[in-house]
């Protein structure tokens, strides 16, 4: 559990990262978009994140293997 323990502040310290490069709100849609939840773009005033930007960051994530920290791991129950 330890090993597992010691992920979790990486984890955390790229989350924030990537919150502060998309900006907040446009991080969330972006990730329920990749989730396979399209929420639509903002009204203004908050811009819309670009095709290009969204894929940049599914490649970010992807890299870092995003998608499999998210996964429930029933085993710590």
């Amino acid at each position: 559990y330890l090993e597992k323990a010691l992920e979790f502040p990486h984890q955390s310290i790229e989350l924030r990262r990537w919150l502060v490069k998309y900006g907040g709100i446009r991080f969330g849609k972006a990730f329920m978009r990749a989730r396979g939840i399209d929420c639509g773009h903002f009204r203004l005033p908050i811009p819309r994140m670009t095709e290009n930007v969204y894929q940049t960051f599914l490649k970010e994530v992807e890299s870092i293997g995003f998608f499999e920290w998210i996964k429930p791991n029933y085993a710590f129950l």
